[in-house]
C-alpha cells in the first residue's frame, strides 16, 4: 500500500498541494500551520481507515445491534466531514441494505428536530472529524448522547 507521505508527494502539483510545500513560517503567517495537509490527507486516511475498520472481529461485535430492519445510521461531520457522508451514504444504504442519511452536524446543533425527518430512531451516528476535537465536534456527540441515548457512536478522524 503506498504511504501517506507517497500519497502527499504525489498531490504537490495541486492547488491544495502548493500549500503544503509553503515554508513553516509563510504557512504560519497565512493561518495555515498545518490545515492543507489535515485536508489533503483526507482521501488516503479514510481509505486506510476502512481497512482498519474491516479488518476489526471487535468493532462488528459493537455495529451488529445497529444493523438490520427497523435501523438507521446518521452520518454527521461538519464541512468536508459533512461531504463525506454525503458521498457515502447511498453507497451505504445499498451495502447495508438499511437506512443512512447524512446531517451536517450544524443542523443538528441548531435543529435537532432534523433526526425525525427520515423516520426510524438512528441506532448508529458515524461522526467525521478532521481533527475529532473542535467544540462542535463535541457538542454535537453531547447533544446526540442526551436526545439519543439508546443510540451507539462511532467517531472517524484524521487525528490518530
Amino acid at each position: 500500500m503506498q504511504t501517506l507521505d507517497d500519497y502527499l508527494g504525489s498531490r504537490r502539483a495541486t492547488p491544495l498541494g502548493a500549500l503544503l510545500a509553503l515554508p513553516s513560517a509563510e504557512a504560519e503567517a497565512r493561518g495555515l500551520a498545518g490545515l492543507p495537509r489535515e485536508i489533503l490527507q483526507q482521501p488516503w486516511i479514510y481509505r486506510e481507515t476502512a481497512q482498519r475498520v474491516l479488518a476489526r472481529e471487535d468493532l462488528a461485535a459493537f455495529l451488529a445491534p445497529t444493523m438490520g430492519r427497523g435501523r438507521r445510521w446518521v452520518l454527521c461531520g461538519a464541512g468536508s466531514s459533512n461531504f463525506l457522508g454525503e458521498a457515502i451514504a447511498p453507497w451505504m444504504t445499498g451495502a447495508l441494505a438499511q437506512p443512512v442519511h447524512a446531517v451536517p452536524s450544524t443542523d443538528l446543533l441548531v435543529a435537532p428536530e432534523r433526526l425525525r425527518e427520515a423516520g426510524e430512531e438512528p441506532a448508529l451516528f458515524v461522526h467525521f472529524s478532521r481533527s475529532g476535537g473542535t467544540t462542535e465536534a463535541l457538542a454535537t456527540l453531547e447533544l446526540l448522547r442526551r436526545i439519543q441515548p439508546r443510540a451507539r457512536h462511532l467517531a472517524i478522524t484524521c487525528n490518530g
